[in-house]
């Protein structure tokens, strides 16, 4: 594989305003779901070893965790609903033409980004997927949506407890000397109990390794679309910057 490596002058962004500091954000989220996508398939490998299957299991979930939150974040860069003089793609035209030059593969993977935006064919779809996991239990920890927009109580993570304790299935603990050895496998079930059902909505009727098929096709879904950032964000990126350069 081939690889070439340009020098970046911070000087020449420098001077180019507004929309090279959109475009260093879309290069941080690029690398950020880059970096996403390589511990995904690192906790997966984990997961398949049985000797690592609980560590994997929860490795993955985190690693998904990672990508919702980061995608979240990164349509933001392309439209911003919230804030109206926030700058992104759709308020700065001199960027936005230049998707007319990228690659088939590259403005394909954006008409699919756009259409999770408020508008799109998919957005319901984002908003329950992504937007809900990530600002009710990925990473507020269950008290509540604190971010842009109203306040909004979040009180899965009981819902769950309360699914869990119907089904009278013991959880797990794994003790060891060493605290990173250590898994609290019982907030795992929880975990999966309020993203599988109470958020992604999966049918309580599904169960074992049906249930297991469904929350990968959901997570497929959220996958596609940060590869798809990946590509389209990347591309952009490669064509600004080395625009700049000349």
């Amino acid at each position: 594989m081939r690889i070439n490596i340009s020098l970046i002058d911070f000087k020449r962004i420098q001077r180019a305003g507004p929309e090279a500091i959109l475009m260093l954000r879309f290069a941080i989220a690029v690398n950020d779901l880059i970096s996403g996508n390589y511990f995904l398939r690192t906790a997966k490998d984990l997961k398949a070893n049985p000797k690592m299957r609980e560590m994997g299991r929860g490795l993955s979930q985190f690693a998904i965790k990672i990508q919702i939150g980061h995608l979240c974040e990164a349509l933001l860069l392309i439209r911003n609903s919230n804030d109206k003089v926030e700058p992104t793609l759709d308020t700065l035209p001199k960027l936005k033409r230049q998707i007319r030059s990228l690659s088939p593969r590259a403005q394909q993977s954006y008409r699919l980004l756009r259409r999770s935006l408020p508008g799109g064919r998919d957005h319901n779809k984002f908003k329950t997927y992504v937007e809900n996991f990530r600002n009710q239990v990925s990473f507020h920890y269950d008290a509540g949506y604190r971010g842009r927009g109203k306040l909004r109580d979040a009180p899965v993570a009981k819902d769950a407890l309360d699914r869990l304790a119907e089904e009278s299935t013991p959880g797990r603990m794994v003790l060891g000397q060493d605290i990173n050895t250590c898994r609290f496998s019982f907030a795992d079930d929880v975990m999966d109990t309020a993203v599988c059902r109470l958020i992604w909505g999966i049918d309580k009727k599904i169960a074992g390794e049906d249930l297991q098929k469904a929350a990968d096709k959901i997570a497929e879904w959220i996958n596609i679309r940060a590869k798809s950032f990946v590509i389209f964000g990347g591309e952009l990126c490669q064509h600004y910057f080395s625009q700049k350069q000349r």
